[in-house]
């Protein structure tokens, strides 16, 4: 038996809330010694709280729209050249849990 792979209106509702939310996270910087934003955390929470596929969906999402030069970045930059130095980090930060939730996607059962 195969399982279905499409989404309903509801996962994509969640999946534009969460990469909206993955928007509004970045924007947050904690100021430290080193400053850092809170995206790291809302892709942790994205992955926690939808789960592998529509976890992943949204950050596929969110970062569509950074590529795209759409300001979802930290300090309001987006496109595909804002990983130069300072907001290095932004990409950077989505890539251990995105790969965690990507990975969970290939060994979700059905």
């Amino acid at each position: 038996m195969e399982a279905t792979t499409h989404f309903s209106a509801r996962d994509l509702a969640y999946t534009a809330v969460f990469a909206a939310l993955l928007a509004i996270c970045s924007w947050i910087s904690i100021p430290t010694a080193v400053p850092f934003t809170m995206q790291t955390f809302g892709v942790f929470l994205t992955m926690g709280l939808l789960g592998g596929k529509r976890g992943t969906a949204a950050v596929v999402v969110f970062l569509l729209m950074a590529a795209l030069g759409i300001p979802v970045l930290a300090g309001f930059t987006g496109g595909v050249f804002s990983s130069a130095p300072p907001a290095d980090t932004s990409w950077a930060s989505c890539s251990p849990p995105f790969s965690c939730g990507a990975w969970s996607v290939f060994s979700e059962r059905a």
